[in-house]
């Protein structure tokens, strides 16, 4: 059995922390631009995950990015996002206008 026990356990873990978050979390790998420094700057990134209150990112260049952005999913489909947690390569944010 080895390490399934811990892998069933972490499943379990961070399925309570998705439950807590109250919207469901969808896994996806989109492609999408962040806009920042009043939409003259921009940096492509992958949406990992997204709910209909935010979403985990992985930017090109995390560490660069401001608090807030206007992240464009696709042309037209923009929302205004504020940054809840950084980490080395992604970032987690909540959408704070659609």
């Amino acid at each position: 059995m080895g390490n399934d026990g811990n892998t069933l356990e972490m499943l379990a873990i961070r399925q309570r922390l998705i439950e807590r978050r109250g919207d469901a979390r969808y896994l996806i790998a989109k492609n999408a631009k962040i806009l920042f420094d009043d939409r003259r700057r921009e940096m492509t990134c992958t949406i990992v995950e997204m709910s209909n209150s935010g979403a985990r990112l992985h930017p090109a260049d995390p560490p660069t990015l401001p608090d807030s952005f206007d992240l464009v999913i696709a042309p037209g489909e923009e929302v205004t996002c504020e940054v809840v947690h950084r980490a080395e390569l992604e970032i987690g944010v909540r959408f704070i206008s659609q």
